[in-house]
């Protein structure tokens, strides 16, 4: 009778140990509407400063036209580096480079205004590297460290170690704050030396349908997807040319056994441009939130090289016939996000507490990022945002006369941002990754909106 007194006793002990922990670290979902809370009312408020910065950026139609540079720098790592991607990986690290990364620059100037773009070989643009490129900016490029947009290529086989924090080394690898270091010279580097080769460039729009590479991998048929090959034809009196180039498809068609370093089909893409049509390109992760690649192949290799060579078939079906003009505008704004607390759900209806999920991640920060060439406007989000939403924009470009280019990751990361109907969804970007939801995919969207009104 006592032994069992005693297991009694310990089974008891076990439950109050098990229930205090259950209440210490998780809650309910906050389900309350983004309209009604501060963070929403905060945004609003941001919008004042967006006044600000346009207001210094106009030019009228007498101004100087567009000078552009462009320039790339390596971030391909010289020793075996944790691989950004796959959680599944728990931090391991590579065993070859299959094809170097980099990170590519673009530079602006109307005479008035100076920007920068950059294009990352990177899962994403941690905020860590972000925080230090403004910490090591030099006085001599002729604008801030604040002014630059930023999208990376998503690959999930890209180099890691970036961001501290039990969440983020799961997916990045062991933290070494040397990494974010040598990433921030880097791309200070590659901007440095676009802004040396900025020259008078007229810049065309196109885009092109291709729809038998993706396709939504949260809902399947029953949703949409973002079809669209978008790009930016950059030409200089001198001849030379550019061309960034946007779509909504993952780069996952390495696997997560596969352990090399790759910017995956994205890098081929890129490689076979540069080779095939024009002196330079860049790539940027569209919305690619819920879309993946329709696989074709019986290798990682393969299926990565018939994706790359059907985008580049397409492309350069477009590209040839794609005229280019003069340009003046060019505006960037930036636009701090207000942020409800965390909602990291571990079952539906249930999430960690805030300071789990600052724990894991770090305290999280927003913004929406927006940088007019001419007449075209790239909206940047911090997040896998979702293909299935860059059509509640169209309307606000074409009353506009403009066109949209929606990139992911922009310098912040706040996991993934999907429509509303999907957020009762048991799937891995309604529940895990959702970590801001309910709402978050309208809010977005109107915050969007709003902001592409201004420019």
């Amino acid at each position: 009778m006592k032994f069992l007194r005693l297991i009694t006793k310990i089974s008891l002990a076990l439950i109050v140990l098990i229930l205090l922990i259950l209440a210490v670290t998780m809650t309910t979902v906050d389900e309350t509407p983004y309209t009604a809370t501060e963070a929403y009312q905060q945004t609003q408020q941001n919008f004042q400063r967006v006044d600000q910065q346009l207001a210094s950026q106009r030019v009228d139609t007498t101004g100087p036209t567009l000078n552009v540079g462009w320039a790339k720098a390596t971030i391909t790592p010289s020793y075996a580096t944790p691989l950004a991607g796959y959680g599944t990986r728990r931090g391991k690290v590579s065993t070859g480079v299959r094809d170097s990364l980099w990170v590519r620059a673009f530079v602006f100037d109307n005479g008035k205004t100076r920007t920068a773009l950059i294009a990352s070989d990177l899962l994403i643009v941690p905020p860590t590297v972000v925080a230090a490129v403004q910490a090591q900016w030099p006085k001599n490029l002729g604008f801030p460290a604040d002014r630059i947009y930023y999208g990376a290529i998503h690959s999930h086989n890209s180099a890691g170690g970036w961001q501290a924090g039990v969440g983020s080394e799961l997916i990045a690898g062991n933290y070494n704050p040397e990494v974010e270091t040598f990433l921030a010279k880097q791309i200070i580097t590659a901007i440095t030396e676009a802004t040396q080769r900025l020259a008078p460039t007229e810049i065309g729009y196109g885009e092109i349908s291709e729809p038998n590479r993706i396709e939504n991998r949260l809902v399947g048929n029953e949703g949409t997807v973002d079809s669209l090959i978008r790009m930016l034809k950059f030409k200089k009196a001198t001849g030379e040319t550019a061309l960034l180039v946007t779509y909504a498809a993952h780069a996952t068609l390495l696997k997560d056994e596969n352990l090399v370093v790759s910017r995956d089909y994205p890098g081929i893409l890129v490689d076979s441009l540069e080779k095939e049509t024009v002196d330079f390109a860049a790539y940027m992760a569209g919305a690619v939130g819920s879309m993946r690649p329709k696989t074709e192949g019986q290798t990682d290799d393969e299926e990565m090289n018939n994706q790359a060579r059907a985008l580049l078939g397409d492309i350069e079906k477009a590209y040839g016939t794609l005229p280019t003009q003069k340009a003046r505008e060019l505006e960037f704004v930036s636009l701090p996000l207000g942020l409800r607390q965390p909602q990291l759900q571990i079952a539906k209806g249930w999430k960690l507490r805030p300071w789990v999920f600052n724990w894991l991640f770090g305290k999280a920060e927003a913004d929406l990022k927006a940088l007019r060439i001419g007449q075209t406007v790239l909206l940047g989000m911090p997040c896998d945002f979702s293909g299935e939403l860059v059509t509640d924009f169209s309307e606000v470009v074409q009353q506009r006369n403009q066109h949209l280019i929606v990139t992911s990751f922009n310098g912040y990361y706040i996991g993934y941002v999907t429509p509303d109907k999907y957020w009762t969804r048991d799937t891995y970007e309604s529940v895990a990754m959702n970590w801001f939801g309910p709402n978050t995919g309208s809010y977005f969207v109107e915050t969007g909106r709003k902001l592409l009104n201004k420019l």
